[in-house]
């Protein structure tokens, strides 16, 4: 009985120190994927702000990388933080379930009308943005980043509510908000973001041609200026390609299919790069910086202005003064 009882005693030790070990991996995890997640959204909300106060960023492109950032942030929004909050409310849960796929499926697809956009600049002979809102082309890209997701959404939600696929917006066992159960869900979650890593790809190498063939034509032209720009231009706007085409979520689409906790850990890791990289490469480039400048330069002389304007008139209309002239 003594060794029996010994044997149950240190089962039940091993039991308690491994259930210990998983609440303890599940509070780090959960820990890093907050820190993460709140830190590319900030970065997120920085940018598009930026975007809001400077008219000069808003044309065509800055228009869909506004819609883009801001999409993106609601997205990780739901899914990590909102979705957790409403699972014992059934309704509520299929609701945000319902927005959180919505607001996924467009940042797949306005990731890929920024690719898009972008191909459509440097296979022009200037490679330079448009200075102003082209409205033809955001209703075009509108299609894509709109009406597509809603129109896969709503077939997804009809499904659902007829019972024609396994397919739950819902929580299950206490997990977040989400589309969960069946291969069904599976396909129209990753469907969506491997199509648009697909086709990012292939847009990607496209500019690339198009970055390639201005620069031999730029050395034709003018060899001395080339020379003087050398190669990271190009390089500055490959990684921020890069970063647009969404090689990060492959990681997000690993990560459950195999279980294991190490790509999880390096999902939320890319999510946090690419919101920082894109408020670097777009809120605080070259260009953003400048208008910061020349925005601040401005108020101080106009506080300047202000102030001498108050002390002067405070000068003239002061009784005191008067009398002693």
């Amino acid at each position: 009985m003594n060794v029996l009882d010994g044997n149950s005693s240190r089962e039940k030790i091993i039991s308690c120190n491994a259930v210990q070990s998983v609440d303890i991996e599940e509070t780090k995890g959960s820990l890093w994927s907050s820190v993460c997640c709140v830190i590319a959204i900030i970065s997120l909300l920085l940018t598009f702000i930026i975007y809001l106060a400077f008219p000069p960023l808003q044309n065509t492109f800055g228009i869909v990388v506004m819609v883009f950032v801001l999409s993106l942030a609601m997205a990780i929004l739901c899914l990590e933080f909102i979705s957790h909050l409403v699972t014992d409310i059934p309704w509520l849960c299929s609701s945000v379930a319902i927005i959180t796929h919505w607001l996924w499926i467009s940042v797949f697809g306005w990731m890929t009308v920024l690719a898009y956009d972008l191909r459509q600049t440097f296979s022009a002979k200037n490679m330079r943005l448009a200075g102003r809102i082209n409205c033809k082309k955001l209703l075009m890209y509108s299609q894509v980043g709109v009406c597509l997701p809603s129109l896969l959404v709503g077939t997804c939600v009809v499904c659902w509510m007829t019972g024609a696929v396994s397919v739950v917006y819902g929580s299950i066992s206490g997990k977040e908000c989400w589309i969960y159960d069946g291969i069904f869900a599976l396909i129209v979650v990753s469907g969506p973001l491997l199509l648009a890593v697909g086709v990012n790809v292939v847009l990607f190498i496209q500019i690339i041609k198009g970055i390639l063939a201005h620069k031999r034509s730029s050395k034709t032209a003018n060899l001395h200026s080339t020379q003087e720009k050398g190669p990271f231009p190009e390089l500055i706007v490959c990684i921020k390609i890069s970063v647009l085409m969404g090689f990060t979520w492959l990681s997000g689409y690993i990560a459950p299919a195999t279980g294991i906790r190490s790509f999880e850990y390096f999902f939320y890791g890319l999510l946090l790069i690419q919101g920082i990289l894109i408020f670097f490469f777009f809120g605080a480039n070259q260009r953003a910086r400048r208008l910061w400048s020349r925005k601040l330069r401005l108020d101080r002389a106009t506080s300047f202005i202000t102030s001498s304007l108050s002390m002067t008139v405070m000068g003239t209309t002061n009784p005191s003064t008067q009398r002693d002239n």
